[in-house]
């Protein structure tokens, strides 16, 4: 990603979290995001990895 990529993708950013500040649905986007790397991180363990394997299962992140 160039410079005005990178540049534009963090004022959007910016703005995102001035508007759920303002509209105060920002601490639960936060949750849902922690939530959702708390499972991201749980899936990469070399236990479920493992288990997944065993399954025949694969999920393809």
């Amino acid at each position: 990603m160039d410079q005005t990529g990178m540049k534009t993708a963090g004022d959007f950013g910016a703005l995102l979290v001035t508007g759920g500040t303002v509209t105060g649905w920002l601490p639960y986007a936060a949750a849902l995001l922690a939530v959702i790397w708390w499972a991201i991180r749980i899936y990469e363990t070399r236990t479920v990895q493992r288990i997944l394997q065993r399954m025949g299962l694969r999920i393809p992140f």
